[in-house]
């Protein structure tokens, strides 16, 4: 006998953050919602080399220490963030989990920048196509910051995961 489960449905505002994350910020693979006391997204970087144990480290607390002064200036300074690095053959993942209570578009921004500039030798994204609407693009990005609160108002309890391949951009709940 077959035994088929029924599919979650993916909450709607989630998945419209989290599908306008990959869309805006290119360079972010894959992007995850979970649901735990902190509410976390965690932003995945495919890298096509490791770097070194010392330079990863280095740069880690580069960009943790940037995100602090950043979230000083913005009156977050309680933000918890959590980088880790993780290996598949050729293949490394840069995973940089962020609570969601103070997390902004402007946040984001300058994590990817800083992603872009301390790894641009070893990152592996799709750029942008040409044909990529500029305005389309930004009034995404401007939708960032109320799509953040929407979702700090809400109890979400299942996990959601985003994923970029290519020119598509998919949303499932787990």
């Amino acid at each position: 006998m077959l035994n088929f489960r029924k599919r979650k449905k993916p909450n709607p505002d989630v998945s419209h953050l989290l599908a306008t994350i990959l869309v805006v910020y290119p360079v972010i693979s894959t992007v995850s919602y979970e649901p735990q006391e902190d509410a976390m997204l965690e932003l995945v970087f495919a890298m096509k080399a490791a770097p070194t144990k010392e330079r990863f480290e280095k740069i880690a607390k580069q960009i943790i220490d940037s995100l602090d002064a950043y979230h000083q200036l913005e009156g977050f300074p309680q933000a918890r963030i959590e980088m880790h690095m993780e290996g598949l053959g050729a293949t490394c993942f840069l995973h940089i989990k962020r609570d969601t209570a103070s997390l902004s578009r402007g946040e984001l921004s300058v994590l990817t920048t800083l992603v872009e500039e301390y790894f641009s030798e070893e990152l592996v994204f799709d750029e942008l196509p040409p044909s990529a609407d500029p305005d389309f693009l930004l009034a995404q990005e401007e939708q960032l910051d109320q799509m953040f609160g929407n979702i700090r108002q809400m109890q979400i309890p299942d996990r959601m995961v985003g994923v970029r391949e290519h020119e598509r951009v998919m949303v499932y709940a787990e």
